[in-house]
This record gives structure tokens, sequence and C-alpha cells, in this order.
């Protein structure tokens, strides 16, 4: 059996922060979150996103981006929307395999049931990830909500890795 070696990169993108994570197979390597900057033109802030995409890209040399699929509150949002694309298009032109994870598909791979809650994932990913534990420990909305973001990127990320992992594990037999 053969054991490649695949780096994820997670974007979790949200109105007000970007969350990212990297993954090497099942291992986070790095994780992270940016605020996207106010006053800025949907189309400037989607190219600050896009730079850091990049950078990070370059950095990690991943294999794979996956992000969480929009919904329908935040398909309103024009920079939600154009993030979302310029993703999509970033990781065909630099050849990347794309994964996009609906939160019910995220939801029933970290907790086996599609009715757990976002503190049920966050949980879960603490348990697996136990630096992450202060996180969770977050009383304000904006913290929950900005940290949400990247804690949303990591679960995309492991889920993702996951998936690549059985699917290797099945072309190997």
């Amino acid at each position: 059996m053969s054991i490649n070696t695949i780096t994820t990169l997670a974007v979790a993108v949200g109105a007000k922060a970007i969350g990212f994570a990297i993954f090497n197979n099942s291992v986070l390597q790095y994780y992270a979150v940016k605020t996207i900057p106010s006053g800025r033109t949907t189309r400037n802030a989607a190219h600050i996103l896009q730079q850091q995409i990049n950078g990070l890209i370059s950095t990690f040399q991943p294999d794979v981006l996956a992000i969480k699929q929009t919904v329908a509150v935040q398909k309103d949002s024009a920079f939600v929307k154009t993030a979302t694309k310029r993703i999509r298009e970033l990781s065909s032109k630099r050849n990347l395999q794309y994964f996009e994870y609906s939160s019910k598909a995220i939801r029933q791979a970290l907790c086996q049931t599609s009715a757990a809650t976002r503190q049920d994932v966050v949980a879960h990913i603490a348990r697996l990830f136990p630096e992450l534990t202060h996180f969770l420990k977050r009383t304000r909305k904006w913290e929950q909500a900005y940290y949400g973001n990247m804690l949303d990127a990591i679960a995309i990320g492991f889920v993702c890795t996951q998936d690549l992992s059985a699917k290797q594990a099945s072309a190997d037999k």
C-alpha cells in the first residue's frame, strides 16, 4: 500500500473574516483567520483574499483546495459570491483539485449526524486538535464569529483529508 502525502488548503469565507487551514494528510500544519478590511469595494477585498490564498499556495504547495459551500444568506453577500468565484478560478488556474462541502456534510462527517450544531462540530474539532480548545472559550459574539471562520476551515480541511484518505485506501486495494 502506498502512502502519498496530500496537502490541503481549506478556506471558509465569511462576510467579515476568512478562515484558513493547511493539512498535510490529516495533520493540521497551519491555521489562521484574516479580517476583511472594511470600507473596501467587493472587488478590492476579493483581490486581497486572492493575494492571501496565492501566498499560502506558494508557501505550502497544496494539492487540494476545499471550501465551504455558501448558504442562502451568504449568497446575498456580494463579497462572498465574488470570493467564492475567485477561489474556484484560482484552483483551476493552479491545477488544484477543488472540493466544496456543505455544512450538513461537514456535520455528518464529523458528528455522524446532520442534526449536529455548529457548537458540536467545534467541540469535535477541539477534541481532535486539543491546541484549539482555547478558541471554544470565547464568550463575545464577535470573537465567536471571527474564530468560527477559522474553525470552519479546520473542519472543512479535516473532512476533506478524511475523504481523500478513504478514496486513496480504496484505490490501493
